[in-house]
């Protein structure tokens, strides 16, 4: 019966270009885009054909051999090895060459002052130390005008207090027999595990796997996230297709499957209570990421759900 829950009547929405009603998966995710997946791709196709020279890519003479290119700031001919690529340029290169590139950041970046121990703030007039401001190259000496308790106070003033703070939760609605059927795949083919990374910090990710794709795009369609292929067709097993949603949806889709979940709720609390405690630590310590070593509490979470999530006999 869960099968058959819903997965008839899936939403759709008219084209704008070419008047049809079809499934919102035709449609791009930009809220602004009002054209099919069809006509947008015909569009492209049509422009490329009128504009054959404005390619993003490098252009080659008739030998092979990429074809060089003038700086903008030097005004010098020089060879394209000589250039940066930059898939947003017509050429698929970079405006400016290597060496000017190289003279502009030596110029507008700081040097951090070492032997500076102490720095007044602009905005408090404190005399505080110089670990309580933050680094900043365009500034001299290589940190901060403003200590961070004056730029979280303006954060918080002007309703931006970091990138994972202001997002917009998003909404689910979903009948009570939808709802406990995403919980029963989350409980029998789910995962729900802490990934770190160098740049982003730890993500809280969600995943599902199955080899019937039609259960998975009726999951994006409803909840959002993404599918992605996981396992190619041999000849003793099926495809298989991973559904996943992460970082800030996957928390709050957590909170609002936590009631009905049965096998994943530990880690499925665990992490909740890690994001918690993790969206706390930045904002009252006015940082980007986690320290190294983490908070003791934090690593017990972590501990939990890798212990949890453990196959074969309980450690």
């Amino acid at each position: 019966m869960r099968e058959n829950s819903g997965m008839d009547t899936s939403p759709t929405r008219t084209c704008k270009k070419c008047g049809l009603a079809k499934p919102l998966d035709q449609f791009s995710a930009w809220p602004k885009d009002r054209r099919c997946r069809d006509c947008r791709n015909a569009y492209q196709r049509e422009w490329k054909r009128k504009h054959p020279s404005l390619r993003h890519e490098i252009l080659y003479d008739q030998e092979g051999e990429p074809l060089p290119k003038t700086c903008r700031r030097c005004r010098t001919l020089k060879p394209a090895r000589e250039f940066w690529k930059d898939a947003l340029q017509s050429d698929g290169l970079s405006q400016w060459c290597v060496e000017c590139r190289q003279q502009y950041y030596e110029k507008t970046d700081y040097p951090i002052d070492t032997f500076v121990r102490e720095r007044r703030c602009l905005k408090c007039e404190r005399s505080l130390s110089i670990s309580d401001f933050g680094r900043c190259r365009k500034a001299k000496g290589g940190y901060n005008h403003l200590c961070k308790w004056c730029i979280r106070d303006k954060q918080r003033a002007s309703g931006d207090s970091g990138r994972r703070l202001r997002r917009i939760p998003p909404v689910f609605n979903l009948a009570d027999i939808d709802k406990g059927y995403v919980a029963a795949l989350l409980d029998g083919e789910g995962h729900i595990g802490l990934s770190h990374s160098s740049t982003s910090g730890y993500r809280i990710k969600v995943e599902i796997t199955n080899t019937n794709l039609e259960v998975l795009r009726w999951l994006v369609e409803r909840l959002g996230g993404r599918v992605n292929n996981h396992n190619k067709e041999t000849s003793r097993s099926k495809a298989s297709y991973r559904w996943t949603i992460a970082k800030f949806s996957a928390v709050h889709l957590l909170r609002y499957l936590l009631p009905v979940l049965i096998i994943k709720r530990g880690q499925a609390d665990a992490a909740i209570r890690f994001s918690e405690m993790e969206v706390q630590y930045l904002e009252d310590n006015c940082r980007r990421l986690l320290p190294k070593p983490l908070p003791s509490e934090m690593q017990a979470l972590i501990e939990d759900v890798t212990r949890l999530n453990h196959r074969g006999p309980t450690r």
